[in-house]
């Protein structure tokens, strides 16, 4: 289905606001949407935020809002889902879009699976009336669907296998988020012509430290970007975790691994962070382990779509002194990286926000060749037997 013409339908049934975390199946609708100057875009912190968002928004006008998210975010919704928005509570409806990694028919990730397969009964089990997106056929059964949304004023869900959406026919002109004027000169863009990209800024991070830490890379680019960097230095880091799936916990894993004593650097991204910024003000309370939590800032949802985050305009590492982080620092060019890198000592809670470019995953960026569980296995032989 293009796009456009999906958008011209849910118009038709004043959608004019719609809130959501970016997908890479649904990533043609998302970036119509960025590209129509009718429709307020706003991208939320987590799939949770998203609803609240929505819901608050038809309180205000009495409009259906739509909401998008990759099917892994309906953990993060069903809390609001059912004590927000539901019949026991404050019915309203919504257009919940949601994009199908881990579909039982096709193959994807290992970390979707669990999902994919439960996508269907879950929303079943929510009582949310479900439509299944995958040909030109089902297209024909959307009107009667977001009839259903405004008539009984309550939920429905949109569920898009991959390709249902067809390419974006040009690429938005602008991104149309909730920032007031003043902060479209934001941070990270202000330091993106010295900053380095995560490729660089991984060689440069990676030559300072021993080896011996146990490494916890979150989802997206940045865990294939380590696994090439580290191949390249002939397999430095030996005990590491790719945390491929629970998007904003790799912090609060590498918190746990640390709590046993292990020295333990985290490398997060910024649209992470966000999702679970509260893990912080928690991480920071246990202010004697050794951790060491880095966070590449490009301002973005990379491996999804280039969409916006919050953090292009904020200081993280000034959110992390507030959270309690005993140190923290920022970075942007090669010198700086380094230099702030030893001001913050080699041990105890640090915090390390470094600035990276809008770059795009290179080629020799690798996927891991081993299942979640096999990595998993290694890292805890290595972790018992201190090797």
């Amino acid at each position: 289905m293009e796009t456009c013409d999906f958008c011209n339908l849910s118009q038709r049934f004043g959608i004019s606001f719609v809130t959501g975390v970016p997908d890479s199946l649904l990533k043609p609708l998302t970036e119509t949407f960025d590209a129509l100057g009718n429709v307020r875009h706003v991208i939320a912190a987590n799939e949770g935020n998203a609803v609240a968002l929505a819901f608050g928004y038809h309180v205000a006008t009495g409009k259906i809002p739509l909401v998008y998210c990759q099917n892994s975010g309906l953990g993060n919704m069903v809390n609001p889902l059912t004590s927000l928005v539901s019949r026991e509570t404050h019915l309203a409806p919504m257009v919940l879009v949601i994009g199908w990694r881990g579909e039982p028919t096709t193959k994807d990730e290992p970390q979707h699976k669990g999902m994919g397969a439960l996508t269907l009964p879950l929303l079943q089990y929510l009582d949310i009336p479900t439509l299944r997106l995958s040909s030109r056929e089902d297209a024909n059964h959307l009107p009667h669907h977001l009839k259903l949304c405004a008539s009984s004023n309550r939920p429905v869900a949109l569920v898009i296998s991959k390709g249902f959406f067809l390419e974006a026919p040009s690429k938005p002109s602008s991104t149309l988020i909730s920032r007031s004027p003043e902060r479209s000169l934001c941070r990270v863009n202000h330091v993106q012509e010295l900053a380095l990209d995560r490729m660089q800024a991984l060689n440069i991070l990676l030559k300072q430290l021993s080896g011996n830490e146990v490494v916890v890379c979150t989802t997206g680019f940045t865990s294939r970007d380590f696994l090439s960097v580290n191949e390249a230095m002939e397999e430095k880091f030996t005990k590491v975790f790719l945390n491929v799936g629970a998007m904003g916990h790799a912090s609060s894993v590498a918190a746990g691994l640390a709590a046993n004593g292990e020295s333990v650097v985290c490398l997060d991204g910024d649209g992470a962070m966000l999702m679970h910024l509260g893990a912080l003000a928690v991480i920071a309370e246990d202010a004697d382990i050794d951790l060491l939590h880095v966070v590449f800032n490009n301002g973005m949802h990379e491996s999804v779509g280039k969409h916006p985050t919050a953090a292009q305009s904020l200081s993280l590492c000034g959110i992390a002194d507030s959270c309690g982080y005993p140190q923290s620092a920022f970075a942007v060019t090669p010198d700086e990286l380094v230099s702030q890198f030893h001001a913050l000592g080699g041990k105890g809670m640090r915090f390390l926000e470094v600035a990276i470019t809008k770059s795009v995953l290179t080629q020799t960026s690798k996927r891991p060749s081993t299942t979640p569980q096999q990595r998993l296995d290694l890292l805890k032989m290595r972790l018992r037997t201190k090797l």
